[in-house]
């Protein structure tokens, strides 16, 4: 007997039951039967009371995997015990040996016919019926949407129809009835056969003294369960021959249980007791001919999609086995690092969230961390890197680099060590113990020597006023500091994390700085007080409280520096101080040294909206607020979008999504949830500059995935903009070769549907070529694309155009020798701090051939230095920078020179 170590914690029972309610409604999204819900509650605080957690930072997320653990304990309980009630049938009548051997051929026959089917038929098809696999398992192991997998099997066991038949035909070619009565016995045996196939006498089980004899030997379980799948899926798959409706039947019914079982099992989550899917189709085909071997077939064109298993050790910091750690393949198409393990442990946090609400990420493949803190999750192709990350809400978190599962290696050993973490919040007042809102916080989190800071804000108004949340913060070591102007800043605290400890607060009072208070009033122009929230909440409906404050600011500018109220751009003069805005009692502060003189400045968006004289410290001015005086560029336009079926004109469901797609400007815009938000029905809202923008639509396999463009009005629109976003039925599948022949790994490959308006991005995202070359796109309309893959500094990009069907076409690129053309990008000073650069290069039928993934950033804001190599011909070099004018520059190849390409700013500055 196990003697468990006694819990870290103790719950009451009345704390539990104040989460009852919760958890009933927790349950009810996990069960079909109303009557259930009350079971799983009770279970669920039953187990609370016996096993409590190690810590309470998320109790809610962790009473819901127990919850989740119950449900599914519950369901393979019935399952069993139903099996167990279920009365054996008579034995089947004894037949001769004569009728045994032709049952045994024909059998044979069937599984022949199977391994025959060309690719992807044939692996889909073992899968479904030998392997007893979902459909939503097939899906995701395969990359594809539900509606494939079933037109492929649909269409796979027509295809054994037809080839049984075939196979009846030439056998009874010449015959007085030639076939028809051998067809009619066919269909006859294949009745038997689906009717006696699943039987426990013919699977080997005689029940449960016969599992528990069968049982004491490996090698005799394994060739029990082999020939029942080997009978059940001959079975079901020739029972087609008696008619496709028996096949629809049971899919229906599928369906049903699936539709069930996603309610109880969110698929981006595998529990860390489920049994290994081995999902390999030929390992799946070997094992479906262990009875009886089938006679040499010509060997099938490979499939790249192969699949592998990373498992590993989760540790703590000192190097102890954690069981019970949250653990997440997480798929890269780019094969690059999505971020550090200090970023990772906020979106892990995150990511527990969606979990318990049903909306985990796709790309987030989970389970737990088991005994001796070991882990394994299987079924993961290697057309994607995979980063591993553990999380562990007592202890601390983990990410990887990026794994990739080369064909032959398809088994890796990823052993993750956790750093230490901890929940932060806190508050800042200043002397008097009043919030202090506008106050910068600063979290310096350093991780094998490397020191990342997070930059947060506390409220600043309402009931959050001086308070801010870090969330889940982890490193080697942990410091923090809070500055406010006017104030003196704290210096660096280091946060110190007992072991166990789930939640730290951390609380900053900050001094006066030496000098003169000057605080005076924000008003309109015409004095009246006025409420500077309202107004930003006005004119940046869509933005984020906190990044509303951000684009306020207030400065007091010596009478010995050139103002740039004139000018109406943002710039930082010599000498200046920058004040703060209270929000809640609508005034102005800045500490200014005695005998200062000069002019106060309030700026939003970077324009100077209102200014005032400041000649008497003791006597500080009003200082007006002029709405009109924000440049009309800076406010967003709020409106939404309503996401269609191109084919059904019918609204897309977004309910189900981890969050609403995102819009691009040359920067995210993520949607902002609003009250009138109908996500159910396809509407979400947005807010961001009037023009031309793209949408990022990766919705659900279902659709094809792409950036669509929309068109931005400056007035919001009564109605939503209608977005018809076409059904996903293709996919392009291939190889990206040097121009040697050798295999192109991390090569950039982009996709481009070919539209009457034009070319849309149909890749929605990064996408790079694995290790082997190799590279997949899912989501596509059926129609012709072109496809771009990335060179090298001595090779051009391939491009290819294609016509994409399903499920996948097939395609290999090569990339070609190339000329090196080098441009310069010139910018006078702007506006903007610091200008990202934008920049692709479109060919002659306006592809993007070069590296359209890609940002510049200037740090001296004069100059950039760009280099591409491309093949001979004609280009266009389109540059956009924030804040810049876009220019277009047309060019030959080879070019000879550098060429410069100089930008205007949207502002120029006055002399």
């Amino acid at each position: 007997m196990t003697d468990f170590p006694p819990p870290s914690l103790a719950l009451d029972a009345t704390t539990l039951l104040s989460h009852s309610a919760w958890l009933a409604k927790f349950a009810r999204a996990l069960v079909a039967n109303e009557a259930d819900i009350d079971d799983v509650v009770q279970q669920t605080l039953a187990t609370a009371l016996a096993r409590p957690p190690r810590h309470t930072g998320n109790l809610r997320g962790w009473l819901g995997t127990v919850a989740k653990n119950v449900v599914r304990s519950s369901a393979r309980s019935d399952t069993a015990r139903a099996a167990r009630e279920v009365a054996l049938p008579p034995p089947p009548p004894v037949e001769s040996p004569v009728e045994a051997v032709a049952r045994a051929e024909l059998r044979r026959k069937v599984v022949e016919c199977v391994l025959a089917l060309d690719e992807p038929y044939r692996s889909t098809v073992i899968l479904r019926f030998f392997e007893e696999q979902e459909v939503r398992a097939i899906a995701r192991l395969t990359q594809t949407g539900e509606d494939t997998v079933r037109t492929r099997l649909r269409r796979g066991v027509l295809r054994v129809r037809e080839l049984l038949e075939r196979r009846v035909d030439e056998e009874t070619r010449g015959t007085a009835h030639e076939g028809v009565a051998a067809r009619a016995l066919l269909l006859s045996r294949l009745r038997d056969i689906a009717a006696s196939a699943d039987r426990p006498s013919i699977a080997g089980g005689g029940g449960a003294h016969g599992s528990s004899a069968v049982s004491r030997g490996f090698g005799r379980t394994a060739a029990v369960q082999t020939t029942r799948r080997v009978l059940v899926g001959a079975a079901v798959v020739a029972a087609t021959g008696v008619g496709w409706w028996w096949w629809e039947t049971s899919d229906r019914a599928s369906r049903s249980t699936e539709a069930a079982s996603s309610r109880r099992d969110p698929p981006s989550v595998a529990p860390a007791t489920r049994e290994p899917i081995e999902s390999a189709p030929a390992a799946a085909a070997e094992r479906a001919t262990a009875p009886a071997p089938a006679p040499a077939l010509p060997p099938a064109k490979p499939d790249i999609v192969k699949l592998g298993t990373i498992r590993g050790v989760v540790t703590d910091p000192d190097g102890k086995p954690i069981t019970g750690a949250h653990v997440w393949a997480i798929s890269t198409a780019s094969q690059k690092s999505n971020g550090t393990t200090p970023e990772f442990a906020q979106l892990a946090k995150k990511e527990l969230d969606r979990e318990a609400t049903g909306h985990g990420l796709d790309n987030w493949i989970g389970t737990l961390s088991g005994e001796g803190g070991r882990y394994e999750i299987t079924g993961l192709p290697t057309l994607p890197g995979w980063e591993i990350g553990a999380f562990d809400g007592g202890i601390g978190s983990v990410v990887t680099d990026v794994q990739s599962i080369r064909r032959g290696r398809e088994e890796i050993t990823v052993d993750l060590k956790l750093a230490r973490g901890v929940n932060l919040h806190g508050n800042s007042v200043d002397e008097s113990g009043a919030p202090l809102g506008n106050a910068r916080i600063t979290v310096f989190r350093t991780y094998r020597g490397v020191e990342s800071p997070l930059n947060l804000m506390s409220g600043a108004y309402g009931a959050r006023l001086g308070h801010y949340e870090a969330g889940f913060v982890c490193g080697d070591s942990l410091e923090a500091e809070c500055t406010a102007p006017g104030f003196v800043g704290s210096p660096r605290s280091r946060i110190e994390i007992r072991p166990d400890a789930s939640d730290v607060a951390l609380d900053f009072t900050l001094k006066r700085r030496p000098g003169s208070v000057v605080r005076g009033r924000i008003v309109d122009p015409s004095g009246a007080p006025l409420k500077l929230e309202a107004l930003l909440q006005k004119r940046f409906a869509a933005v984020s409280p906190i990044s509303r404050v951000a684009r306020v600011s207030v400065r007091a500018i010596p009478s010995t520096s050139s103002s740039v109220a004139e000018a109406g751009v943002d710039a930082m003069e010599e000498g200046s101080v920058l004040g703060r805005v209270d929000f809640v009692q609508g005034m102005y502060d800045v500490v200014l040294d005695h005998g200062f003189r000069g002019t106060l400045e309030l700026r939003i968006e970077r324009a100077v909206v209102g200014s005032a004289p400041l000649t008497d410290l003791e006597h500080p001015p009003d200082l007006p607020c002029d709405a009109e005086r924000i440049p009309k560029e800076a406010a967003s336009t709020r409106f939404a979008l309503r996401f269609v079926d191109a084919e059904s004109r019918e609204a897309i469901d977004l309910g189900t999504q981890p969050y609403p797609p995102q819009l691009t400007e040359g920067s995210w815009i993520q949607s902002s949830t609003m009250p009138d938000d109908d996500l159910r029905h396809g509407i979400a809202h947005y807010g961001c500059k009037p023009g031309n923008v793209r949408v990022r639509v990766i919705i659900s396999p279902d659709f094809a995935a792409g950036l669509y463009p929309i068109v931005v009005p400056e007035a919001e629109p009564k109605e939503p903009i209608t977005l018809e976003v076409p059904r996903a039925r293709a996919g392009i599948r291939g190889t990206v070769l040097h121009a040697d022949g050798r295999p192109f790994a991390r090569s950039f490959v982009s996709v481009y549907r070919v539209t009457p308006g034009g070319l849309i991005d149909a890749s929605a995202m990064n996408l790079a070529t694995n290790d082997d070359g190799e590279f997949q796109f899912n989501s596509l309309a059926q129609g012709e694309h072109v496809v771009v893959a990335s060179g090298t500094p001595d090779e051009a990009p391939g491009v290819l155009r294609v016509v994409a069907e399903a499920p996948f076409t097939p395609v290999e690129i090569h990339t070609v020798a190339g000329q090196a053309t080098r441009f310069r990008i010139l910018a006078e000073a702007s506006s903007e701090d610091s200008p990202v650069t934008q920049y692709r290069i479109e060919d002659g039928d306006g592809v993007v051939v070069d590296d359209p993934h890609r940002n510049w950033s200037t740090s001296s804001g004069t100059f950039d230095e760009l280099s591409a190599t491309l093949r001979s011909g004609r280009y266009v070099l389109v540059v956009e920078r924030r804040g810049y004018r876009a220019r277009r520059l047309e060019f030959d190849v080879p070019a000879g020179d550098t060429m410069t390409v100089a930008l205007e700013p949207l502002e120029p500055r006055s002399k």
